[in-house]
């Protein structure tokens, strides 16, 4: 039973805590829809009976899916994917799959991260961005979201899965096969599991995400992930669910922001730049496992006092959210003392970030924490709840409050008013830490061919 906090808190007293947490959700959310879909024939009640049966077959299917023995996933079809004979070439490349990026929107921390790589790899040419289809690989255009000139894996190479492969699992698949097939290797990140430790709290579907994980990710030669507390999680999924172990390495994250120097306009982002109160932060999307509804029931005892204060969300909408969404849209301060984002440019989460009072992070789970380091850089102050992961990305550096305790919160929000804000946080550039990503996919492939 793995100790996880300060507190002395095991993993089984925090797992009991948030499952009582998304069992109260689940039930706002159940209410919300029976109310919204009231006119209808049928009871929404009975459609949650159906689901729980149908997720309890899916969970089976899960089981299965992990089983140790299950033969192994077809291979690519040979017509449609033909093999590439390797290059002569001497010279090892690194193929950074930046697909997520492309076509798709903007906003969140994984997002962030293979913008970032992508930027930096162009800039030190350390590796090759590049995007994934049904026809293949191909080059990664800067500016462009269409596919580029075709690539021909080669021995040697490394792919590079850093983007969100379980959107795009098919084809992301088929890429391994071609690069194994030339005698390159393959290398995933996994940047969390919150989806199979939680079902239903992640911005991922359960089932898609455990395939994908599955037949993807632990398929490559090596696994990447940006946290401690991701690679225990993950540890005790692969613990007798693999038939091989695949090695597993660390790697952190830069924390710094790009800055274009061109704010853009939108009415929220307008209202908080001409904000004379003080305002809070959170970013990550409106999901079940972000909490938010812990951060607005804080807010709102502040309001209550008659302490003058905004709260600004930045992040997407979540399918798992339905009622925190309702919630946000229909409050009364929404649009006076409430913003909520959908998404802004790094440049202007930037600007976000060095105004607020400081950055409130109610989640209980998280692989990353990247909003923690990114404020924490800038000198915001941070206010986290106390799990495993915040303590490992911020330290000492935040103020932690106990999770899910709207109270709490709301002392530390108000002492956080008055508080002298604190030096920048020293952080890793992101050139440094994609020289160091880099590096760990070379290690892999050196590995894979036994140097």
């Amino acid at each position: 039973m793995r100790r996880d906090r300060g507190s002395g808190e095991t993993s089984t007293d925090l797992d009991s805590r948030i499952t009582a947490y998304l069992n109260s959700q689940l039930k706002i959310e159940l209410a919300a829809a029976n109310e919204r879909y009231a006119h209808l024939d049928f009871k929404v009640n009975w459609l949650t009976t159906r689901n729980v049966e149908i997720l309890a077959r899916a969970g089976h299917k899960l089981h299965e899916m992990f089983r140790p023995g299950r033969a192994a996933a077809a291979p690519v079809d040979e017509q449609s994917a033909p093999v590439v004979a390797p290059s002569n070439s001497a010279k090892s490349r690194i193929l950074l799959d930046v697909t997520s990026t492309r076509g798709r929107r903007a906003g969140n921390q994984v997002h962030r991260i293979v913008a970032e790589l992508e930027r930096a790899a162009r800039a030190n040419g350390e590796a090759l961005p590049m995007i994934v289809s049904s026809s293949g690989l191909h080059t990664a255009v800067e500016g462009e979201s269409g596919p580029g000139a075709p690539i021909a894996p080669s021995s040697g190479d490394m792919f590079l899965m850093a983007g969100e492969g379980w959107l795009y699992p098919d084809e992301q698949r088929a890429a391994m096969q071609r690069v194994t097939a030339c005698g390159g290797t393959n290398v995933s990140m996994v940047y969390d599991v919150t989806a199979l430790v939680y079902p239903g709290a992640g911005e991922q579907l359960s089932s898609t995400y455990a395939q994908w994980l599955h037949h993807v990710a632990l398929c490559a030669d090596g696994v990447v992930v940006p946290s401690r507390h991701t690679g225990n999680h993950l540890a005790d999924l692969m613990a007798g669910q693999v038939d091989e172990k695949v090695p597993v390495e660390f790697w952190t994250p830069g924390a710094e922001l790009s800055d274009d120097g061109r704010p853009a306009s939108s009415p929220g982002l307008d209202a908080l730049r001409s904000e004379t109160r003080p305002y809070f932060l959170s970013v990550g999307p409106l999901s079940l496992r972000n909490a938010y509804s812990t951060a607005l029931d804080a807010l709102e005892r502040l309001w209550a006092q008659d302490v003058d204060v905004t709260y600004a969300i930045v992040g997407d909408d979540d399918w798992s959210g339905r009622a925190l969404h309702a919630r946000i849209l229909g409050h009364p301060e929404f649009g006076r003392r409430l913003h909520w984002l959908e998404q802004v440019s790094d440049g202007d989460l930037r600007r976000l970030y060095q105004g607020a009072a400081a950055l409130i992070a109610p989640a209980f789970d998280d692989g990353v924490g990247l909003c923690l380091m990114e404020a924490a850089a800038l000198g915001t102050p941070v206010i986290a709840a106390d799990t495993p992961i915040f303590r490992e990305v911020v330290g000492e550096t935040a103020v932690f409050f106990d999770l899910f305790d709207s109270d709490a919160l709301a002392e530390c929000l108000h002492r956080a008013i008055v508080a002298e804000r604190p030096a920048p946080h020293l952080s890793r550039a992101w050139s440094a830490a994609a020289a160091d990503l880099f590096a760990i996919a070379a290690n892999f492939g050196k590995r894979s061919r036994g140097l």
